[in-house]
């Protein structure tokens, strides 16, 4: 899923609000596609949806009472990239 396409979904919107009140982290834009990414309060850990996956997958992981962390892949660091 794409970032901007998250920030244009009020439901995802809404329900990444209330994520945060219970989780905390921060939802953003992740390098270097503009893909959605989650990262931990710590800012230890970063995650991305699977693969393919759609606003309502999303949705639906926000809604689950899961932390991202279990649900999604870790987005993992490339330091061939530049960020």
């Amino acid at each position: 899923m794409e970032y901007p396409a998250f920030m244009e979904d009020k439901r995802l919107q809404e329900a990444a609000d209330a994520y945060k009140v219970k989780y905390g982290g921060r939802f953003g834009g992740g390098e270097p596609d503009g893909g959605l990414m989650y990262e931990t309060e710590d800012g230890e850990t970063a995650c991305v949806p699977p693969d393919g996956a759609t606003a309502d997958q999303v949705l639906r992981d926000l809604k689950s009472g899961k932390p991202i962390p279990k649900l999604w892949p870790e987005l993992v660091y490339d330091p061939d990239l530049l960020y």
